[in-house]
């Protein structure tokens, strides 16, 4: 079977990852698995950059591997990760899209996407994501996204529901570090 038709049409979970390694998916997997409620295999994206990004109109190729129960996205010759993961997201039509948030600097996160094709690639896929979508049919069944802190969980961790657009969903799963629960639920 081709292992195309088993990753499209709301049959996974997208997953990006900086690394790719099995230790590094296993781990993350275990991470998402508190939030999944459907049953559905993970699909791990890696994606690689071309070492010159100014040729825009290269082709990307796209390998699919299967490890246990997920599968493991290899795409090779993007020259942006963020429009290469949106781009794969709509190819695949997954049920979720999960993407980190790295929690640094914005304007050296808008300088390294410019200059380099990466940076707050979480923000920049949804982005690029909502406004496609914009030019696309209102009855197009869209991805739940989920934006997930990167950093280390130190303390208590909650979830917030966001009502973006009537037909998209997007979760913020968030960290409480030194802002009390009770304040941050009172600002929303």
């Amino acid at each position: 079977m081709c292992r195309a038709l088993e990753v499209v049409h709301k049959k996974v979970h997208l997953v990006p990852l900086r690394t790719n390694s099995s230790k590094a998916r296993r781990r993350k997997a275990r991470e998402l698995k508190r939030y999944i409620t459907n049953p559905a295999p993970l699909a791990f994206i890696r994606v690689k950059l071309l070492d010159n990004r100014s040729e825009f109109l290269s082709p990307v190729t796209i390998g699919i591997a299967r490890e246990g129960d997920d599968f493991v996205l290899e795409v090779d010759g993007a020259v942006a990760i963020a429009n290469t993961i949106a781009y794969v997201s709509e190819l695949i039509d997954p049920i979720t899209l999960f993407l980190g948030l790295t929690r640094q600097n914005l304007t050296l996160q808008a300088l390294r996407y410019m200059f380099l094709g990466e940076g707050e690639v979480g923000v920049m896929v949804y982005k690029i994501l909502v406004r496609y979508w914009e030019w696309t049919p209102e009855e197009d069944v869209r991805p739940n996204i989920v934006l997930v802190s990167e950093s280390p969980i130190t303390m208590n961790s909650g979830r917030l529901e966001v009502r973006v657009r009537t037909d998209t969903r997007v979760l913020l799963l968030f960290h409480f570090c030194s802002v009390k629960k009770s304040i941050l639920a009172g600002a929303w």
